[in-house]
């Protein structure tokens, strides 16, 4: 029975230290420092302009998360708009974390809007974005529980072959996400396009 009791103040600590330690990283959080620091390491590793215009805050349970508001992306060396969205959630579950991996329990997107443009050259409007940084890191392990997206639309502008096709209306919801796809998959759009005239709803369900 002792030993119930040392287990119990011993769990019970840890939950105190760890909500002291909640309750100080909210206290001390700077919103908008966090949004600067965000917006200048964009501006100098991609050349793009990154505007948080709504609010960034934090949550901790059930996981350790992060809720931004309304973002925009800019082109590269361009105050043209890229992408932009209304709002964006991810959490990540605690634990792991002790044992470097990084599992977020969930991704959501609400209202992303991008346009992907082929150049007559042959080049995307993305391609800096694909490029792999200098230093990644390879004792972390990624897994991602699952995937949201409400109230999508990208739009694909061929300039070589001077075509534009339009997905809106995206809904998507995924499920596990990490070595291998696992568990169901629902996605629902609309795509549009007038070279070739197209109108068709698509639903996928797995």
């Amino acid at each position: 029975m002792k030993i119930l009791k040392y287990v119990a103040f011993i769990l019970g600590g840890m939950v105190a230290l760890l909500a002291a330690g909640a309750i100080l990283l909210i206290a001390t959080f700077d919103a908008n420092r966090v949004k600067g620091e965000l917006t200048r390491v964009v501006k100098e590793t991609k050349n793009r302009t990154l505007a948080i215009e709504g609010d960034l805050a934090l949550s901790f349970w059930p996981g350790i998360g992060v809720r931004l508001g309304r973002t925009r992306l800019s082109e590269r060396e361009s105050d043209k708009e890229f992408a932009a969205l209304e709002g964006v959630r991810v959490s990540v579950a605690v634990m792991p974390l002790l044992s470097k991996q990084l599992v977020v329990d969930a991704i959501q997107l609400d209202g992303v809007k991008a346009t992907l443009i082929r150049g007559k050259d042959g080049k995307f409007n993305f391609d800096d974005l694909l490029a792999k940084e200098k230093q990644e890191s390879e004792t972390v392990k990624f897994d991602i529980a699952g995937v949201k997206i409400s109230n999508g639309q990208l739009v694909f502008r061929d300039e070589k072959t001077d075509q534009t096709f339009t997905l809106g209306n995206v809904n998507l919801a995924t499920g596990r996400l990490g070595n291998a796809a696992q568990g169901p998959l629902a996605l629902a759009l609309q795509v549009t396009a007038e070279k070739p005239k197209i109108d068709a709803a698509i639903k996928v369900a797995a």
